[in-house]
């Protein structure tokens, strides 16, 4: 369901040997090294490959395709789709919580904004180091929360999804205990669902 209501945001040739031809979509800097890329490696030797990358402060599932004509590899072919609004806003319909990603520092997308955008950022920043299930305060609101890192195939953290529930409106039908099993279950069923879209290329 959610893949339905994506689009690709990112297009890009490669030659055999990794160098970009040409591109559209999001922007990817000149000198962009994509032949290092894990994914564009494996596609380079045959394989077709998905990898996470972060670029201008958003996530990008990404599947490197391998262009072949008579066993003859021609190129390679890269196909992006963006974390993005929609992405999370589907999620959110299925978890019924909210749901911000964090990169580099910055809220590219969330369900819900604590004040501004920057604000948003400020307040999960500094939730980075926290572990587990955990408790915080937003605009005068307490949740309860967890964070599933999103890590790439050079195991490299590049980003952040946080999941959380106002605990206010919770305790009114639910105990804590139940809504820390719930967001387990749930922080599971979100990293269930990237790797299975990573592997996929989206």
């Amino acid at each position: 369901e959610i893949n339905l209501r994506r689009q690709a945001n990112l297009l890009a040739v490669l030659n055999t040997r990794g160098e970009l031809l040409a591109h559209v979509g999001m922007p990817l800097d000149p000198g962009f090294d994509a032949a290092s890329e894990p994914a564009v490696i494996d596609a380079l030797n045959g394989f077709l490959s998905g990898d996470v990358w972060a670029i201008d402060d958003t996530l990008l599932e990404l599947a490197a395709v391998p262009v072949m004509t008579s066993s003859q590899l021609q190129g390679i072919l890269v196909i992006g789709l963006q974390m993005n609004q929609s992405f999370l806003d589907a999620l959110r319909q299925m978890t019924d919580c909210q749901l911000t990603f964090l990169v580099n520092g910055k809220v590219p997308f969330s369900t819900y904004y604590c004040g501004d955008r920057d604000a948003t950022a400020q307040i999960f920043a500094a939730l980075r180091d926290r572990q587990g299930i955990y408790d915080f305060k937003a605009m005068d609101t307490h949740y309860l929360g967890t964070k599933i890192n999103i890590i790439n195939v050079k195991n490299d953290i590049i980003g952040a999804l946080y999941i959380y529930k106002s605990l206010d409106k919770a305790l009114a039908s639910l105990g804590p205990l139940r809504i820390s099993i719930f967001l387990i279950a749930l922080g599971g069923i979100a990293l269930s669902l990237l790797f299975s879209y990573v592997l996929a290329g989206g």
